[in-house]
C-alpha cells in the first residue's frame, strides 16, 4: 500500500497504517493506533493517539505540525485540494474548537472535496482520540 517505514520504526500490536504513510526513523507507535493516509512523521516521533489523514507530525510526544503538503503534491493532488486541507487543518488544530465543533465546521467544506471528507472521517473513526 505504498507505505514507507525507515530504520528502527516500531509498531505495537494492532496498529493500522493507511496508504502512502511515511514513517521516519525511530518512530514509535502505541498499540491500537491508526496512522492515516498520506501522513508524514518526523524522526523520533512517539505516537500515542490516532493521526488523521494528510497530517505531518513530530516530537516526543508527537504533535501535529501542519499538513503534509509536499507528500500531497507528490501524489498529484491539486492546489485547490491542498488549500482545502489547510483550511480543514486550521479548523481542527488552530481554532480552539472541540472535536465535535470542528467536525461540524468541516462538513461545510467537505461537501465538494473528497480529501477533506477523508480527513473528517479519520477524525470521526479515531479509536484512541487524535493527536492535537
Amino acid at each position: 500500500h505504498h507505505i514507507t517505514m525507515a530504520n528502527q520504526t516500531a509498531l505495537a500490536g494492532h496498529v493500522q497504517v493507511d496508504d502512502y504513510a511515511n514513517l521516519a526513523g525511530y518512530t514509535l507507535v502505541h498499540q491500537f493506533c491508526t496512522i492515516g493516509q498520506h501522513v508524514m512523521t518526523g524522526i523520533n516521533s512517539v505516537i500515542t493517539k490516532d493521526v488523521p489523514a494528510f497530517i505531518k507530525i513530530a516530537g516526543n510526544p508527537a504533535r501535529a505540525c501542519g499538513i503534509n503538503s509536499i507528500g500531497i503534491k507528490r501524489h498529484g493532488f491539486s492546489e485547490t485540494v491542498l488549500v482545502r486541507l489547510k483550511q480543514a487543518y486550521q479548523i481542527v488544530y488552530r481554532n480552539g474548537l472541540t472535536t465535535e465543533e470542528a467536525l461540524k465546521e468541516l462538513e461545510l467544506i467537505a461537501k465538494d472535496c473528497v480529501a477533506v471528507s477523508e480527513f473528517a472521517v479519520a477524525i470521526q473513526q479515531a479509536r484512541r482520540g487524535i493527536l492535537r
